[in-house]
């Protein structure tokens, strides 16, 4: 059986990893899965973005199946202060804000973004 929320998350590394402004930061560092050594400490490079969690809520609509999603995409960074996590949070928000994805078996009504959070994080 297809996966709306796969179909959705391929669509969203993928939108990311050929967008120039968020690879001009981090390259091609896109994960949904972020590497880790196994004592559990990451080990990709920084910094990088990664599709962390998604929340599905059926919202059919007369018989027709419908899911509303709400997804994490997080930017980390190293650098000192937040200027660099800022411009990530931006050009993530950039590439997926409005954008209409690309599905094969799945139908995308709209992609919007919600709201940005910076904060530290300690190790």
């Amino acid at each position: 059986m297809a996966s709306a929320a796969l179909e959705l998350q391929g669509a969203i590394v993928a939108a990311l990893k050929t967008n120039s402004g968020v690879s001009a930061i981090v390259g091609d560092r896109v994960f949904d899965y972020v590497p880790r050594a196994s004592t559990g400490g990451v080990t990709a490079e920084f910094p990088f973005v990664a599709v962390a969690d998604f929340q599905e809520l059926t919202e059919d609509v007369d018989c027709i199946p419908g899911a509303e999603f709400f997804i994490t995409v997080d930017a980390w960074s190293r650098a000192i202060g937040k200027p660099e996590a800022h411009r990530l949070a931006s050009a993530v928000k950039a590439a997926l804000h409005n954008n209409d994805l690309p599905l094969t078996d799945f139908a995308l009504v709209m992609l919007e973004h919600d709201s940005t959070r910076t904060l530290t994080d300690p190790d």
